[in-house]
């Protein structure tokens, strides 16, 4: 994943490229970008090439017949309208030294005539530390090799700004019978000597390209500013790679634009936090509509944010009141509640309101026609395999992104803080998402956590004495407990609703076969003076049983990690 501050050097419809310049055998490469720019064209021509670098018939006849449909099928998908364009590209020094102008004879420039092109129709920037040469083989998306690629690639590793090379890959590519042995030997070579020294990577369609390329937080801006935010629903899966780009260009942007702003705003990242706002706001303003629990959504983030990064890192107001009042005009009577909380969020989010947690999954055991079913299907999802891919995991993942500035804590107050905004983070990540409730609720269910998971280990002044002075890691040590303290108690609510709902519709006779099944199945564990019983006797309390079974074999597995 790259950094959030990844828009900082990227430009929209300029792409870079390396063009290959001199006489010779084994001319050298040289560094170029090409530059389109989205036209109001009446001539009838969707391409219009200028500049003094000129490209050869052959190339201008690919561009117009391969790329620009490629592009076209995109920005379709996505229901955006095609586009004219304006081409050029950037003069090599020795060429403008000489009052003479470049000639692009060949189709290595294809990956930056494609980028440009596409970057202009969406408005989204191509970082610049990015340079890439291929063939775009196809308006179906394919990606094939091109020559001199160690000159070029040893030209972009010569050049500063450059961080990372993409380029066709090798394997698979049918098309290498074009190239010698040699060639195809020296490009292998080149690649291997190259890494440590700039970021390779190899492609062979238009869908890797846009992975390789483009980071998260530029393909939410331009979904913003070109209307393709919610553009997914109207996807259909596609095998074909033109279709799979188009999906990575729009799948779940919604989700993207709340992670990045999370971790913009827990990275301090002001400019990109307000430009992320910014460009929300607008795209809402435009398509005439207000953005449901946005208020919400946007203060429950900005509560959950470590005390000390709130207060230090982060820049309020996040937005101009302008923007706000723009997109107010377009709310609701459904919508008052939360334009308060918006406008509190505005500026700094500190009224301490809480969204209560309920449980958020629900599991689909049912009366089902064979008491052998229930039970398998209860036990499918208590196991503690899957108990930690439903509980466990979302919660681990949460923990793990909450980033701190300072590990201790120099008043009760703020360690009281930090616990509370910490709950909150697990609160929207993993507990589900209920009606507000105030901050004092909140600081209540958190210290109320922070009991439990100290009970044993000298209590609550135990833990704000590790706050204080980090014998064990301090808030990292104590926020690792909160989160192991919940998991584990999740689980436990998990595993009785699971019992709850699948044997409270059972009568009596039902409920023995389900004991009898239980029984059977943990029968090499058992002694068999138990085994001698009827299952009649153990029907009533098989609630506790079961509970304490899925309790061993987590004890079990977490012994064996162990060894």
């Amino acid at each position: 994943m790259r950094p959030v501050n990844a828009l900082e050097k990227a430009s929209i419809g300029r792409a870079n490229m390396m063009l290959v310049h001199g006489p010779g055998p084994d001319p050298p490469a040289v560094a170029s970008s090409v530059i389109a720019e989205v036209r109001d064209e009446t001539s009838g021509q969707r391409i219009t090439f200028t500049g003094p670098v000129t490209f050869a018939p052959l190339a201008a006849r690919h561009i117009r017949e391969v790329i620009l449909p490629t592009v076209d099928r995109i920005t379709g998908m996505l229901g955006l309208p095609h586009r004219c364009y304006g081409l050029s590209a950037v003069n090599l020094g020795a060429a403008s030294a000489a009052d003479t102008g470049t000639n692009i004879s060949g189709l290595s420039s294809d990956l930056a005539v494609f980028l440009a092109l596409l970057s202009a129709a969406l408005q989204l920037p191509v970082p610049e530390d990015v340079v890439s040469t291929g063939h775009l083989a196809s308006a179906h998306g394919d990606i094939r090799a091109v020559k001199s690629v160690p000159a070029k690639l040893k030209a972009a590793i010569a050049e500063p700004t450059m961080k990372r090379f993409v380029h066709p890959g090798l394997e698979g590519d049918s098309s290498l019978a074009a190239l010698s042995p040699a060639e195809a030997e020296a490009i292998a070579s080149a690649v291997a000597e190259a890494k440590g020294k700039i970021t390779i990577r190899a492609v062979s369609n238009v869908a890797e390209f846009m992975e390789a390329v483009f980071p998260e937080e530029a393909i939410v801006l331009a979904s913003l500013r070109s209307r393709f935010l919610s553009t997914q629903n109207a996807l259909s899966p596609m095998a074909s790679p033109v279709g799979r780009a188009a999906t990575f260009l729009a799948m779940n942007n919604e989700q993207r634009f709340w992670n990045i702003l999370e971790r913009s705003m827990l990275a301090g990242d002001n400019r990109l936090t307000q430009e992320l706002i910014a460009a929300w706001t607008s795209h809402f303003v435009k398509t005439k509509a207000y953005p449901k629990q946005f208020g919400r959504q946007l203060r429950q983030l900005i509560q959950s944010l470590p005390p000390t990064t709130r207060r230090l890192k982060n820049t309020f107001p996040l937005c101009t009141p302008d923007a706000l009042l723009a997109l107010c005009h377009f709310a609701t009577a459904d919508d008052i509640g939360d334009m308060h909380m918006l406008f509190d969020a505005q500026a700094g989010g500190m009224v301490k309101n809480l969204v209560r947690a309920e449980v958020a999954v629900r599991p689909t055991v049912g009366r089902q026609p064979g008491i052998e079913n229930v039970f398998d299907s209860v036990l499918s999802l208590i196991t503690p395999g899957a108990l930690s891919k439903r509980i466990g995991g979302p919660i681990d993942a949460a923990r793990a992104s909450y980033v701190m500035d300072s590990i201790t804590a120099e008043s009760n107050e703020e360690f009281q803080d930090a616990v509370t905004a910490f709950y909150l983070h697990l609160a929207r990540h993993c507990l589900g998402i209920g009606e507000p409730a105030n901050w004092e609720a909140a600081a209540r269910e958190g210290l109320a956590l922070l009991k439990r998971a100290f009970a044993d280990d000298g209590g609550v002044t135990a833990a704000r004495a590790e706050g204080r002075d980090a014998v064990r890691g301090g808030l990292r040590y104590v926020l690792d407990r909160l989160t192991a303290t919940l998991q584990r108690e999740e689980e436990v609510k998990f595993v009785d609703l699971v019992l709850k709902e699948a044997l409270d519709p059972l009568d009596w006779q039902e409920k023995v076969a389900f004991t009898e099944a239980f029984i059977h199945r943990v029968a090499p564990h058992l002694p068999p003076e138990i085994l001698a019983e009827p299952p009649e006797r153990f029907a009533k309390s098989i609630e506790s049983l079961v509970r304490t079974y899925v309790k061993s074999l987590e004890q079990v597995n977490l012994l064996m990690k162990s060894l």
